[in-house]
Parts: structure tokens; C-alpha cells; sequence
């Protein structure tokens, strides 16, 4: 018996053996397959070649903006403001709770250059999401009432602001937007069936049509000359935007900045898409193409992982190309590996070599070393395109 133990014993550790081996030289083969896979990038070091003759339009900034970039009169300086060329940026109401800075009435005097001032109405209040605690109090009892609620405790602020804003000499370039992040459902949503959340359906949508139209009419009662910006839901969809744009062609409150955040899921990476998706919504409806101004993008999520942030670097960077007459990239920079040492400018005016050193990948932190463009009569660096909390579309 023992010998039969003993004889099936050392045949099985003979086919183990040979399991090993079969094993350590499969992981072998994929460990040389993929170091030189890896290396196949850095084997061959690319010169991407643009042509400066070729260029977009004009020089633009609308790319330059922040989302309460501007603190306080002087904070930032103005020389870095002024500087910076802001396009739109957005600030807190006159006389606003919501921060302890960045009142827009505070920072006016040094957006001299800024072309669209952006005033968040809501942020009057105090507490984010704007009177959550309180809301859900009421919603506790079974008698809180969205509509009641605009009316006695928003549109009075309203008036108040919009009398203020009205009689300012920035008038001109400011941007009402009326409601923030509204989707969120805080507000006008609809209790869930376990009444464990609220949800921003067909009824919900409705309460806050009725609640822009209202706040929509008083603005435009008090300063016809209005600005109006909107929806500002936290995500592009498109569906909602085409409902919210059909019950403004319907009811004559179309907004005159089409706003909206990019604070969806991956949303950085259909930009682009969104960008065209709803200019064809535009054409299909009728309405002349609206400024889109996007007034907050980038999750925490992708401020918290470098590597997640490359698409809005790429998009930044293209910004930059457009800016400086050379024009969009084709190649998209991010989707694989290769380290590029060396951009070569052919054509056009005289300007310096533009030096990048860094991994574009999905799966890689961007490491930008250098980024100098000098032109004939400036000098364009990284402080003015990797900043931005704002984007403008024109």
C-alpha cells in the first residue's frame, strides 16, 4: 500500500514539475512581450510638425474664466487678472450668503476686460445645497410646496439684487443665472416611492419651468436689458435641454446664455460631442445659436487623479493652439503612450519651440516640464491656459 502511495506521489510531482515549467515559461514569454511592447514608445520618439499657416480665426480668451476666481478686490492682483484676459467668470449675488467672498459687486472694478459677469441668484443663501435642512423640515410634515417657497423666500432676494444689479455699471455684462444645479432636485423634486430620495421627473421639471418663468419675468420686469443664463443643470442631458428649451420657446422665456456643467460622470471626454449634440438641437428647435457658457467642470474625482485630468489638458492645450493662430491639434494626445520631446512649428510667423517632456496617456500622470510659445509681440505660458474653472463658447 505504501508503494502505491509512494509510486502515484512522485508521478504526480513529475506532472507538476513539468506544470511549473509550462507556467514560468507562458509568464516568461508575456513578461518579454510586454516589455517590449512597453518600449516599442520610447524606441521611437515622435516630431509632431504643425503648420502655423493654418488657423482657426481670431484670438480669442474665451477660455479664460473662474468660477469665483476673484475673492476680493485685490485678491488676486490685478495685474495677474488683467492679464489673464478673463472672458466670463461667475461670482456670488450682491450682498450673497453663500461664501464669505466673492460678492460680485466687490470684484466689479476689477473685471474691466471681462466680457460675461456671471451672478449665481441662489447663492443669496447661506447654506448648500441652498436651504436643504430646511426644505427637508418642511417636506418632513407633507407640506412643503415648491412654488410657496420661491415666492416668499427666493423672488423677494431677487428684486432686491436685480434692483442693485440693475443700477450698476457693469449692467451690461452680466449674466442672471437664475437657478443653479436644479436637478439636484432639492427644490422642486418628487419624493421617491420609499421616500428615500427625491427625483427630478416629468413633475419635478414641471415645477421648475414654473418657477423660471416666474423669477424669469421679474428680472426682465426690472431690467429689460437682462442677461438671462440657464438652466445651469450639474450635467449636460439632452433630453432635459430640449424639453426645458421647447417650454421657453412656448411660454417666451428663452434664456440668452445657454449654461450648463460638466460635472457628469467621464464628461470631460464628450465635451466636444456635447458641445455639437446641442447645437443640432438648436437647428432642430429653431433658435439662433446661444453663447453656451459651461460655469463649473471637473468632478472631485478627476481633481484628484491627475491622470484624469489629461483630456482637459489636451482640451486647454488646444485652446492654447487656437489662441495663438496655429490651430486645433488632429492628433489626440491622450490616447496612447509615446513621450513627445519636441513639437516643430513650420510656416507662418516666428516663434519659439515649444518643449513638452511627459507621458499623454489615460493611464499616466502628465507631467508638463515646459510650456513657452513666444510671439512677435508676447509671450503666451501655462498660467494663462491651465487655470481655468470657466469656459466660454462662443
Amino acid at each position: 500500500m505504501f508503494y502505491i502511495f509512494w509510486y502515484h506521489f512522485i508521478i504526480l510531482f513529475k506532472v507538476g514539475a513539468k506544470m511549473l515549467k509550462i507556467i514560468s515559461l507562458i509568464l516568461s514569454f508575456v513578461t518579454v512581450i510586454s516589455m517590449a511592447a512597453e518600449g516599442i514608445p520610447y524606441a521611437f520618439r515622435p516630431t509632431l510638425e504643425v503648420d502655423v499657416n493654418s488657423y482657426l480665426g481670431e484670438v480669442s480668451s474665451r477660455a479664460s474664466g473662474y468660477l469665483y476666481g476673484v475673492a476680493e478686490n485685490g485678491v488676486p492682483d490685478s495685474a495677474v487678472v488683467e492679464s489673464l484676459d478673463v472672458s466670463s467668470i461667475s461670482q456670488k449675488v450682491i450682498d450673497g450668503l453663500q461664501h464669505p467672498i466673492g460678492d460680485v459687486d466687490h470684484v466689479a472694478p476689477m473685471l474691466d476686460n471681462c466680457d460675461y459677469i456671471t451672478v449665481y441668484m441662489q447663492d443669496c443663501f447661506d447654506t448648500w445645497y441652498y436651504c436643504h435642512q430646511e426644505i427637508m423640515d418642511i417636506r418632513a410634515t407633507g407640506n412643503y410646496d415648491s412654488m410657496e417657497f420661491v415666492r416668499e423666500r427666493f423672488l423677494p432676494q431677487v428684486k432686491e439684487a436685480t434692483e442693485k444689479l440693475v443700477q450698476t455699471d457693469y449692467q451690461d455684462r452680466l449674466v442672471y443665472c437664475l437657478y443653479n444645479e436644479t436637478d439636484n432636485a432639492v427644490w422642486f423634486g418628487t419624493p421617491s416611492p420609499d421616500g428615500t430620495w427625491l427625483m427630478f421627473d416629468d413633475a419635478a421639471r414641471l415645477r421648475f419651468y414654473e418657477a423660471w418663468k416666474v423669477t424669469y419675468d421679474l428680472v426682465r420686469s426690472i431690467d429689460p436689458d437682462a442677461m438671462i443664463g440657464g438652466p445651469g443643470y450639474c450635467d449636460y442631458n439632452y433630453d432635459e435641454n430640449k424639453e426645458f428649451l421647447e417650454y421657453c420657446l412656448k411660454n417666451d422665456c428663452m434664456p440668452d446664455i445657454m449654461i450648463y456643467h460638466e460635472l457628469g460622470e467621464f464628461s470631460s471626454y464628450y465635451w466636444q460631442d456635447h458641445v455639437d449634440e446641442y447645437r443640432e438641437l438648436e437647428d432642430d428647435l429653431g433658435i439662433s445659436d446661444l453663447p453656451i457658457i459651461v460655469t463649473e467642470y471637473g468632478t472631485m474625482y478627476e481633481c484628484g487623479a491627475p491622470a484624469d485630468m489629461n483630456t482637459l489638458l489636451q482640451l486647454k492645450i488646444q485652446v492654447l493652439m487656437q489662441m495663438l493662430h496655429i490651430g486645433v491639434l488632429q492628433t489626440t494626445l491622450t490616447t496612447q503612450s509615446p513621450t513627445i520631446t519636441a513639437l516643430t512649428l513650420t510656416g507662418g510667423f516666428s516663434v519659439g519651440m515649444l518643449i513638452w517632456k511627459g507621458i499623454f496617456s489615460m493611464q499616466k500622470s502628465l507631467i508638463l516640464h515646459i510650456l513657452t510659445l513666444k510671439m512677435r509681440l508676447n509671450m503666451v505660458t501655462t498660467d494663462s491656459i491651465t487655470n481655468i474653472s470657466t469656459v466660454f463658447l462662443q
